[in-house]
């Protein structure tokens, strides 16, 4: 008998929306299947304040033992914000746990060249990192990544900062990183309101702002997308910069990838394999998996079944 299909558990805020292709809420993302659990009561605010009634904490634990039980290989989540919950969802599970691409900086640091931070007990610190020679075209001595987040005000608060480099060691005011916010940005007022984002006018304000942060500083070696919906727009700003993007897809990727068979080389027909027609077809429904009484605390109003299609994945253009 073949092994079954590894899942990917995603905890999902109080918060009905319609998502898009390349968010992490939307099951297109991912090429394997999705768990989803709606947390009662952990509202964007909430979380992105990181103060935990006893009672929500009570139903994130819920979540963690209900994704377990449905058989999932690892954790993420579908806000940047629960990083402040990393550290409680991971103590909870000995399932892998990713709630935020920012913990792909340490690893995207030592890749481009940035000294790793010296740990000390109970806590990390962030060091500049040392001259060196230019390097191809970026002729400067400290390379440097753009991280891109729905709101930067709400990411460099002072609780938020230390809970980075606490669990992703690494300082997001040091220079080698520069911080940008997408909340005055047009479309993405569709973010707070909780409705549907304008795929395509986001895509052009997303590669026109990237394109700008990356003419104003040619060190620039390429962007973290923190927020968890602008994945969708990825692969508009690699074609039209030319520098990565990581986002908080490429985490869940990087974390089951660990799990997923390689079709390129090795054994195989170990197994079960991805079929789209299978996982594809049935709509998530926002809630659908909570009993009657951890429905009754969930804060956010019903939208309904949301968007599955993407009018990107059916009207693609190509990179000219």
């Amino acid at each position: 008998d073949l092994n079954p299909l590894p899942k990917l558990g995603v905890l999902r805020l109080d918060y009905d929306y319609p998502p898009i292709a390349g968010d992490v809420d939307s099951p297109l993302s991912y090429p394997y299947p999705s768990v989803f659990r709606v947390c009662p009561g952990l509202t964007f605010e909430i979380c992105q304040k990181g103060r935990i009634s006893e009672q929500v904490q009570a139903d994130i634990l819920a979540s963690v033992k209900y994704l377990e039980d449905a058989g999932c290989s690892a954790i993420t989540g579908d806000c940047g914000f629960m990083l402040n919950i990393q550290r409680m969802v991971r103590e909870a599970t000995n399932l892998p746990v990713c709630l935020s691409s920012l913990m792909l900086l340490p690893s995207i640091g030592a890749f481009n060249g940035f000294r790793i931070p010296r740990m000390r007990f109970g806590e990390a610190r962030s060091e500049p990192a040392q001259e060196r020679p230019p390097r191809g075209l970026l002729a400067t001595p400290e390379p440097k990544i753009a991280i891109v987040t729905s709101n930067s005000k709400s990411l460099l608060t002072n609780s938020m900062v230390a809970m980075i480099e606490q669990e992703c060691m690494v300082d997001p005011r040091h220079p080698r990183y520069s911080v940008t916010g997408c909340q005055r940005l047009p479309g993405f007022e569709a973010v707070a309101n909780g409705t549907k984002v304008d795929e395509l006018l986001v895509e052009q304000i997303m590669v026109a702002k990237c394109l700008q942060m990356a003419d104003d500083d040619p060190a620039l070696l390429g962007f973290v997308f923190e927020c968890t919906e602008l994945g969708a727009y990825s692969n508009a700003v690699r074609c039209a910069t030319g520098l990565p993007v990581w986002d908080a897809i490429c985490a869940a990727d990087f974390v089951m990838s660990g799990v997923m068979n390689n079709p390129r080389f090795g054994k195989q027909q170990w197994q079960e394999a991805f079929d789209p027609a299978v996982y594809y077809h049935v709509p998530y429904v926002f809630g659908s998996e909570l009993d009657e009484e951890e429905a009754t605390r969930v804060a956010s109003p019903r939208q309904g079944e949301g968007e599955w299609a993407s009018p990107m994945l059916e009207g693609a253009q190509t990179c000219a």
